[in-house]
């Protein structure tokens, strides 16, 4: 089967721009969670979707082709895939940026994760202290161990 490089050189570029402009919405997206400014995050959440999904149904048409070829497909083989034929190595060089802007996308996914997953947990003790429930702190006892304490906290014992 032969691989048109062209089409190769497409998919990268593309899965290139989509992968920017992912970045970019995180990017805002993490200064509107730090500025607490939550009404445009539908809809830069339903952006980030969209940008997800273009960038899903590429993944799957690597796969297909990498398939066709009887290749796995995985990350590896793709590499080897470029590198093997001689007009997609001038591709490698793409493919790594793309793989660097992937992972960046996926450190600024996993802090603004952080900061959702702290501002709920916020919010939740908010919500009990205005419903008058306290929840009992945790505290280290004798053993070492971590326990809710719902009364007095003993001292000392006679």
């Amino acid at each position: 089967m032969s691989i048109n490089p062209s089409l190769v050189q497409e998919m990268i570029a593309q899965d290139t721009r989509s992968c920017q402009q992912l970045k970019e919405l995180m990017v805002q997206e993490r200064q509107l969670l730090e500025a607490r400014h939550h009404e445009p995050l539908p809809a830069l959440i339903e952006q980030k979707d969209q940008l997800l999904d273009l960038l899903s149904q590429s993944s799957r048409q690597r796969q297909q082709l990498l398939q066709r070829l009887g290749l796995k497909s995985d990350a590896d083989s793709w590499v080897e895939l470029l590198k093997a034929h001689q007009a997609l190595r001038p591709l490698l060089p793409e493919w790594q940026q793309l793989r660097q802007l992937f992972e960046e996308c996926k450190t600024l996914n996993e802090v603004n994760g952080r900061m959702i997953a702290r501002s709920r947990q916020t919010l939740g003790k908010l919500l009990n202290i205005l419903r008058g429930q306290v929840a009992a702190p945790q505290l280290y006892n004798q053993s070492g161990t971590t326990t809710g304490t719902s009364g007095a906290n003993t001292l000392a014992k006679a």
